[in-house]
């Protein structure tokens, strides 16, 4: 990574932290100020007691207006910010209204074949698909991205192959609490670490051997990533099952899966 390159990366980070932060601040100056009314008319409140809550209310404006500088401070040194089949966050830590406030900023760009990029898909205005000459997963490597007379070979659409995948990985990931999420991707990352692969690539040279053995290392981690692993085949049959339902027009279910009641047909 060049030089600007690093520093880029370094501004894009620190925003997300400043804006984060301010969220944050801003959430406990909303929920100080609603404290303060009920205790403005509750007369059991000393008026000592008052002064150091509003003291504290005033803190945090304090901390916001300066917050405030240092994001537009930032803002100014940010021309663009590029989102490159990069993933998003879980809707319970994602701060949204930081989202909103730079998405006039941002450039979402992602291969044909997306499986990363749509990880808690990032809503960005301007989103786009690019063609790719790789295939699969290691269409997620930038240099396999189309150009065509110096732009970008954009498409339509994502591959439904990989739309197929998303929503599989969408449905396993929503089961999972929190806390799971986090074993499971510590457990994941030791896996990988464990096989000797840094990239996709070099994941993808190791073949069925060396998605064996990351397997055979998860199957043996916690209680949570097992039961995780293990139900990752059903949520991809159930998707699988109701895609090619939708394409033949036949009810289809799951061996043993019980049928569903008939839908209400309209008048």
């Amino acid at each position: 990574m060049t030089e600007s390159a690093e520093e880029a990366e370094g501004q894009q980070n620190a925003l997300a932290k400043l804006l984060s932060q301010q969220d944050s601040l801003t959430h406990e100056l909303e929920l100080n100020r609603s404290e303060m009314e009920t205790l403005e008319a509750d007369e059991e409140v000393t008026a000592e007691e008052l002064t150091e809550f509003r003291q504290d209310v005033e803190r945090l404006n304090r901390e916001l207006g300066r917050l405030e500088k240092d994001v537009k401070a930032l803002l100014e040194q940010l021309e663009r910010i590029y989102i490159l089949d990069g993933p998003g966050l879980c809707p319970e830590v994602m701060v949204t209204s930081g989202m909103e406030r730079i998405d006039s900023r941002c450039t979402r760009i992602i291969p044909r074949f997306s499986v990363v990029g749509k990880l808690f898909e990032p809503k960005v205005t301007d989103s786009r698909i690019v063609r790719s000459t790789a295939s699969g997963m290691l269409q997620h490597a930038l240099a396999s991205w189309g150009i065509d007379h110096g732009e970008l070979a954009l498409c339509e659409e994502n591959d439904p192959r990989s739309r197929w995948i998303n929503a599989s990985v969408d449905e396993w990931i929503g089961n999972l609490s929190q806390a799971d999420r986090v074993i499971l991707i510590h457990d994941l990352f030791d896996a990988l670490s464990a096989n000797g692969a840094r990239t996709l690539e070099e994941l993808d040279d190791g073949g069925a051997t060396g998605f064996e053995t990351i397997l055979r290392r998860l199957l043996g981690s916690s209680e949570s990533t097992k039961k995780a692993i293990t139900n990752l085949p059903k949520q991809a049959m159930n998707q699988a099952v109701s895609a090619a339902s939708r394409l033949t027009g036949i009810k289809l279910r799951l061996p043993g899966e019980e049928p569903r009641a008939e839908e209400p047909k309209e008048e």
